[in-house]
């Protein structure tokens, strides 16, 4: 398993732990159901979180624009690794 793969099965545990009625922070699913629910926690997931983490490590992210351009970064990254790997 790439190391890539490793911390995305970790961040979904985590992630799924919201879900669990026991957990502090428990996020009812039906409350999703709500489009603009939906939309908010889609945002917060996608842009908001990952912009917060990356300024805890010091990576140079000042706000979700910065991470939404080293995301793409990233993707075409490692779509490319892909590529390559499967054309072998």
């Amino acid at each position: 398993m790439k190391k890539e793969e490793e911390y995305a099965m970790k961040i979904v545990s985590q992630i799924a732990q919201l879900f669990d009625e026991d957990c502090e922070n428990h996020i009812e699913l039906s409350e999703l159901g709500n489009d603009d629910n939906a939309t908010h926690f889609t945002h917060a997931l996608c842009n908001l979180a990952p912009a917060l983490i990356m300024r805890k490590l010091e990576c140079g992210i000042k706000n979700t624009l910065d991470l939404n351009h080293l995301a793409n970064n990233l993707i075409f990254q490692y779509d490319r690794n892909d590529l390559k790997e499967k054309s072998k």
